[in-house]
């Protein structure tokens, strides 16, 4: 009924505004809890702004503000984490620090305040390692974007922002159609790279969005197993954290 479809929906954004005490439960969910629930967040303060949705937003920007690592970046564990790795090439994730810089520039577009410093040096770190394929793995590393998820997560801030002239926009509005064979290749958790490129294709407009679901649509449903599951993304040769490592 509408009304359980609205109360779920309430429950999804008490959960979201409560990242802060999720967030104690691994290391992993230190970054990428306020990542997911600032990008769900901003999107839903578009249409039904709250009291409850403005200070979450704050709190998010605040923590990012303050957990920056040196690079400008995000890692999904703070430097102090891998202190037994100095040898570790990679300070900063591609995909975390373009999800934290979308957030930041809607939260900017919704009249938050962003410390510019904290911008400044995001930008400066995500553009340092945006090449014309996209976005790479991290600090340090080359070969750019291999599904093109990385840079939709930054377009859909960029995009609220007005700022459809920016590097990151017009890589991606060249690029992103030109890797839809490899949508399932980003990662172990495949779905969340198939997320990223579909959002980043329905940002471009309706030509490319249907040329991702000409592309996938049968694919993904001749995928579909017995419980109504669509599983992407493997650690073998189709990506994945060892093919990523590899």
């Amino acid at each position: 009924s509408p009304r359980a479809d609205r109360d779920v929906d309430a429950a999804v954004v008490r959960e979201a505004c409560a990242w802060e005490q999720r967030k104690g439960t691994s290391q992993h969910a230190q970054n990428w809890y306020p990542a997911l629930a600032g990008l769900f967040l901003t999107e839903v303060h578009k249409f039904a702004p709250t009291k409850e949705t403005t200070e979450a937003i704050t709190s998010i920007v605040a923590w990012f503000a303050k957990y920056q690592e040196r690079t400008g970046g995000w890692f999904k564990w703070y430097e102090g984490a891998y202190k037994d790795r100095l040898d570790y090439p990679v300070k900063d994730l591609g995909i975390l620090t373009a999800m934290v810089y979308g957030v930041l520039w809607s939260a900017k577009t919704h009249k938050i305040a962003v410390p510019d410093e904290t911008m400044t040096k995001a930008e400066k770190c995500l553009l340092s390692y945006t090449t014309g394929e996209g976005i790479s793995y991290g600090t340090g590393q080359q070969g750019g974007d291999p599904t093109g998820a990385r840079g939709a997560f930054a377009m859909q801030g960029l995009l609220f922002a007005g700022q459809t002239q920016h590097k990151i926009w017009k890589t991606y509005e060249k690029s992103l159609t030109k890797k839809l064979e490899k949508m399932d290749q980003g990662h172990h958790i495949g779905a969340f790279h198939c997320l990223g490129v579909t959002l980043g294709c329905h940002m471009l407009g309706q030509e490319a969005y249907a040329e991702l679901i000409n592309r996938w649509l049968d694919k993904l449903i001749a995928k579909q197993e017995a419980d109504g599951g669509v599983y992407v993304g493997d650690d073998g040769d189709a990506g994945g954290e060892k093919g990523l490592i590899g």
